[in-house]
This record gives C-alpha cells, structure tokens and sequence, in this order.
C-alpha cells in the first residue's frame, strides 16, 4: 500500500483498490462524516487531474456507472471521488496517477499466472529433454524430474 496526502484527504493506493480517507474541518463541512470511501480498481473508468493554479488542483476518479462531474474544481472540491490538492501535493498525486493506470493496465491486459506457468514448465521440459538426448542425463534421471515438474 502507498500514501499521498491531499487537501482534506488521504489516497491509499493498494493493488485492487484505492481509499480516499477524509480528515480535517473542511473535509468534513463539505463531504460530512460519510467516512472512508473505497473504490475498485476494477471500477475505475477514468482518472482525471488539474494541476493547481488559480484555483487548487484536484485529481477526480470516474467510476463505471456513475455520471462523471464536468465543473471543474469547484465541482470537484463536492464530489466524493476526488481529492483537492495544492502545488506541494501535485507531483505525489502524478505518482499516484501513474500507479494506479499500471494497475488499470494490468486489470485490463492481465497475464495469466496459469499459462505463464504452463510455459515455463514446458521451458523446463525441452531443458531436460535436450540434457537428456545430448546424454547428460539418464532416462531415470529424465523421467524423476519430469515427475517433479508436473506436480
């Protein structure tokens, strides 16, 4: 799990979801005591940031089946998906940005742990086939680690 502080909240990014932990008065005058609110990866349609200027910048997250806000920071500073943030906040949250599109990217390019497995294995497999024909090793030995390869 990594931290970034915000305005008002806290984002803790884990690998299959994010939670955004309110704290302090305005946090609480604008979003009132609705406690933490954890999303989904998987959920994440989009993640949108403003870098601070004249008015403070703001890093928002678009959930599958929800009505993204388009008001920009003063909509934002309201919306429970996302975290005020000011000049000394922005670069952290561009890390935190980059983390969670590599989990996105992971969610919707995923390896499979099983085929990556099954090569290897198979990897494994024609090493000791080519041991065995080039005769360093026995058919006994051949078929003993074969055995220890599948299990």
């Amino acid at each position: 799990m990594q931290e970034f502080k915000g305005s008002g909240a806290t984002l803790q990014v884990y690998e299959n979801k994010i939670v955004i932990k309110r704290h302090g008065l305005n946090s609480f005058l604008i979003h009132g005591s609705k406690g933490d609110k954890e999303i989904f990866i998987k959920n994440i349609t989009a993640i949108q940031m403003k870098k601070p200027g004249f008015t403070s910048g703001f890093i928002q997250f678009s959930l599958s089946g929800e009505k993204a806000s388009k008001g920009g920071a003063f909509d934002a500073a309201k919306d429970e998906n996302s975290i005020m943030l000011t000049s000394e906040h922005y670069n952290n949250f561009l890390r935190a940005k980059e983390l969670i599109e590599s989990y996105i990217k992971q969610r919707d390019n995923p390896t499979s742990s099983s085929n990556s497995h099954a090569i290897s294995v198979a990897d494994e497999l024609r090493k000791l086939a080519d041991l065995k024909s080039e005769g360093f090793l026995t058919d006994a030995e051949f078929q003993e680690q074969k055995k220890k390869l599948l299990g």
